[in-house]
């Protein structure tokens, strides 16, 4: 089995809910999870206990556990992957420390 070598070919090869594919595309876009974590971490002004790669693993987790999603291009994964990550920070701002 050969594997894509950009996130473009995973996406244009993706089928709708094949986990295995979900698997492959994380941890290639890993890196710009992780400075996409970052950027909202420093403009909200998150306590320091909440770090990037806290942030991009909740993230990782919460989409892992969706069904029967779908990304046509890497624009609808890294907005969804944002969505999240701002929910996240608004669960963690509503919780007490």
């Amino acid at each position: 089995m050969t594997h894509p070598r950009s996130l473009s070919q995973l996406f244009a090869t993706w089928p709708a809910g094949d986990a295995p594919k979900l698997e492959a595309l994380v941890p290639q876009a890993y890196e710009e999870l992780r400075n996409l974590a970052h950027r909202y971490l420093r403009r909200q002004g998150a306590p320091s206990s909440l770090q990037s790669t806290a942030l991009v693993h909740e993230a990782y987790l919460r989409l892992a556990n969706q069904e029967n999603l779908q990304f046509e291009n890497e624009r609808q994964f890294f907005g969804l992957a944002a969505l999240i990550m701002r929910q996240i920070l608004v669960d963690f701002a509503r919780c007490p420390t």
